[in-house]
């Protein structure tokens, strides 16, 4: 048996896709068992659950034990954002020093935000057990990438030492990115163990509907994901405008979603009239693979920036490759691109021009080669993101590190 501890305030067990909790109960049946500490604030839905004990509560769903800490809400991604983190960072620590009894062999930290994991790296130490960070971000260099951080500023300057620090104590690191490895280990000398670990879902677990026949050859095509700022969703809307001028109106548009720009995408849409988009509120995760069936074609947008050269970790790609749809992915870095490489769709660059261009070339394939498209993207879905075969690869790596076999 392996005792894991994990924290991180961004888990919430009523999300059944989340990575943690998934991990940790597909690697139960391997012996690893697993405690989380999470926030009771969800950012997403912005519900703040009420604590039995006022600081924390602690529960077991489905055989994990989750400590649910109180955090502060939060709004946008300033001071209020920090002192959340600084809250669950505090009384998780606590929380773990009092009332957490077992020996851990392994505790994890994320790197969003590096400060939680800092105070799992000080739990660690009290635990005499060997700290892991997971990276699922690399902040705080990402932000500067993303444009919104300056590399100069207080906050860059306090996480980037902090984050450099956790690094050098990290027994090893895993990350869901599949190109991070080498700047790690070059930028900050890191010389143990680093493991690709990548998001997944419960593949087997997804009905596989028949590609649907363009009915009087009109295209239906989804994005289903978040209206962020930082991905300029909206140059898929300078790219509907471009398609409609062009007269396509038999390409329907439909965005599943919510985020900090759909307001203003809803009225670009509105100002230029363009009548073949639908926007739907966020639906439960479970609801969302029968959603996609229906469609022709998936999209997934990353805006140009250097955090490309790191590679993606995107859920909702992972979501189109198990239902098995053709995907159009913009990015910049084609080359770390698996779409197209393996014939799951296309990639382009996020440019508007491009985008409508690239649509227009996957509405002019025949049905048979779009039906080639979408089976390959569930079998590559079936071989590379089946978090079960993941979950196996995570016990692996525990066991190796802690010197030790599966039984």
């Amino acid at each position: 048996m392996i005792n894991v501890s994990i924290f991180t305030p961004h888990e919430d067990k009523f999300d059944f896709t989340n990575r943690n909790i998934i991990y940790s109960q597909y690697s139960k049946k391997n012996k690893i068992n697993t405690t989380l500490y999470v926030s009771n604030f969800n950012y997403k839905t912005k519900k703040h659950r009420k604590l039995k004990n006022y600081f924390y509560e602690s529960e077991i769903y489905k055989n994990i034990r989750i400590y649910r800490i109180y955090s502060t809400r939060f709004h946008g991604n300033g001071v209020t954002r920090f002192f959340s983190y600084l809250t669950f960072a505090f009384i998780s620590t606590m929380v773990f020093y009092f009332l957490d009894k077992k020996k851990n062999d392994f505790i994890i930290g994320e790197s969003v935000p590096p400060i939680c994991s800092l105070a799992a790296y000080l739990c660690s130490k009290k635990n005499n057990s060997k700290f892991i960070y997971q990276i699922r971000d690399p902040w705080p260099i990402s932000l500067v990438y993303s444009g919104l951080m300056k590399k100069n500023s207080i906050i860059f300057i306090i996480f980037e030492k902090i984050n450099k620090f956790l690094i050098s104590k990290s027994s090893f690191i895993i990350s869901v990115l599949p190109f991070l490895e080498n700047f790690i280990k070059n930028k900050y000398n890191f010389k143990n163990n680093f493991y690709y670990l990548p998001n997944g879902s419960e593949v087997n677990k997804i009905k596989v509907s028949k590609y649907p026949l363009l009915i009087n050859n009109k295209m239906n095509t989804i994005y289903s994901g978040g209206f962020l700022a930082s991905i300029k969703i909206i140059n898929l809307f300078y790219a509907i405008k471009i398609l409609q001028d062009k007269n396509y109106d038999n390409l329907n548009f439909t965005f599943l979603g919510s985020g900090i720009d759909l307001n203003l995408c809803k009225k670009f849409a509105k100002d230029h009239k363009l009548s073949n988009i639908k926007f739907l509120k966020p639906i439960p995760k479970q609801n969302v693979f029968k959603k996609i069936s229906k469609y022709h074609l998936c999209l997934a947008i990353v805006d140009k920036n250097q955090n490309e050269k790191f590679g993606f970790n995107l859920n909702k790609i992972y979501d189109y490759s198990s239902c098995g749809r053709p995907i159009l992915f913009t990015n910049n870095y084609k080359k770390n691109c698996f779409i197209e490489k393996n014939n799951l769709g296309l990639n382009c660059n996020p440019d508007p021009i491009e985008i409508s261009d690239h649509i227009i070339k996957f509405y002019k394939k025949s049905h048979n080669q779009k039906v080639k498209m979408a089976k390959n993207s569930r079998n590559y879905a079936i071989n590379h993101f089946n978090i079960e075969n993941l979950s196996n690869n995570y016990s692996k790596i525990l066991y190796f590190e802690n010197n030790s076999k599966i039984k």
